[in-house]
């Protein structure tokens, strides 16, 4: 059983092929019909798609299509961010985009692979985009603060929520509490630019004590107040927890099961979790 906190693809609602398999994010399926009535909205019927190379980007394309069929909304050209960046293929993904007659345009995209794209586009002097973001990436801040000309782009972001104690939690990370835990001292070596005496990382970083307090001034890291796919991870944990727990007191004769039964503790199957 998987209870992921982030994958959107409508790939992954197939039934007969993951049947074990659940998430806490809405799957792509519903963004794309917003998308599509957000095009018809504003009356964009002249779009570019720009998509990363995954299933993903691929069944997200596939959908929006499916979406704008039979209406007067038109696909001017569809792009791929390749797997392994090279400058050329981006160069001629610009190309079409500075070309083409369309300035809407949507990408699908994580922000780690959409970031190169928007490195090299600076350089090439294009202007007028409209962009509409996936939700993998409109929320980004980094890329918000780094491209002014990401100003007004529209797209629907996963919602946020309340974490409850997650800034006081945050706090008290640091690698002397938690020194075999590598995110801890990978995320000391970014903030600080040390590393942790108790890191058994490879670095060429001046050390550390490790006992650093986390600074107001690492605002992205110490901002809980609108948590999103964080609010996520919360609430698979949950799901996942109350879901045991109703396994482990499940009473023969209240069960979910055949004949009222319940799972045998020893062997429990992963279709037996998801009824709880």
């Amino acid at each position: 059983m998987a209870i992921s906190y982030f994958s959107t693809c409508s790939c992954l609602s197939d039934r007969k092929q993951f049947p074990t398999f659940f998430r806490v994010v809405p799957s792509d399926d519903y963004q794309v019909k917003a998308i599509a009535q957000l095009l018809k909205r504003f009356d964009w019927t002249w779009i570019g798609v720009v998509t990363e190379d995954h299933d993903y980007g691929r069944f997200a394309l596939q959908g929006l299509k499916r979406e704008i069929e039979n209406t007067n909304i038109c696909l001017a050209y569809h792009e791929m961010i390749p797997k392994d960046y090279t400058q050329e293929r981006v160069l001629k993904i610009l190309k079409v985009m500075k070309e083409s007659t369309a300035k809407v345009v949507v990408v699908f995209s994580v922000e780690g692979e959409f970031y190169p794209v928007l490195r090299e586009f600076v350089a090439q002097n294009i202007t007028g985009i409209q962009w509409i973001a996936s939700e993998a990436w409109v929320t980004a801040s980094m890329l918000a603060e780094t491209y002014s000309f990401l100003d007004g782009t529209i797209g629907f972001a996963i919602r946020q929520g309340h974490v409850p104690g997650l800034q006081d939690y945050i706090r008290t990370v640091t690698p002397e509490k938690y020194p075999s835990i590598p995110q801890v001292q990978e995320l000391w070596e970014a903030l600080y630019g040390c590393s942790p005496s108790t890191s058994t990382l490879s670095s060429h970083l001046p050390s550390c004590t490790g006992k650093e307090t986390l600074r107001k001034e690492y605002s992205a890291y110490m901002n809980t107040s609108s948590p999103r796919v964080t609010y996520n991870v919360y609430k698979a944990v949950y799901a996942f927890a109350h879901s045991l727990h109703n396994l482990i007191e499940c009473r023969n004769g209240h069960g979910p099961f055949e004949n009222f039964s319940c799972a045998n503790l020893n062997n429990v199957f992963p279709w037996q979790v998801k009824v709880f």
